[in-house]
């Protein structure tokens, strides 16, 4: 063999041995992050505020689970009542972000995960 083939071997093994390596971190090293996919929420609505650019209507929900939620009509599912205005409890659950853009500007004022399966109250 000569020095050129050797060379050429050489330089094949460290390329698959990078090669590995880089794969093997990008499969198995993962990011320290939680995996939940749904947020669980429920309690009396306190507020529900109209977001008039994006359809939506940002609801506040008090304890035991409370925060600020999105309900939108093309992205959630309504049961029973068909309720999620103050008094009314709430039970469901929630997953990633909508904001709330209101007034004839469209301005930010919040948002929150959005309601995808929701049970209301009368």
């Amino acid at each position: 063999m000569t020095a050129t083939a050797n060379t050429a071997k050489k330089m094949l093994v460290v390329w698959l041995v990078l090669v590995t390596a880089v794969t093997s971190v990008i499969v198995f090293v993962r990011p320290n992050t939680a995996d939940a996919q749904f947020l669980p929420y429920g309690g009396r609505s306190l507020s529900a505020i109209p977001c008039t650019c994006t359809g939506c209507v940002m609801v506040q929900v008090g304890p035991p689970v409370g925060g600020t939620y999105m309900y939108c009509p093309w992205g959630t599912i309504l049961y029973e009542h068909y309720n999620i205005y103050p008094i009314a409890w709430q039970l469901g659950i929630s997953q990633g972000f909508v904001p709330c853009l209101t007034g004839p500007f469209c301005i930010y004022i919040g948002g929150g995960p959005l309601m995808l399966l929701n049970g209301t109250s009368e």
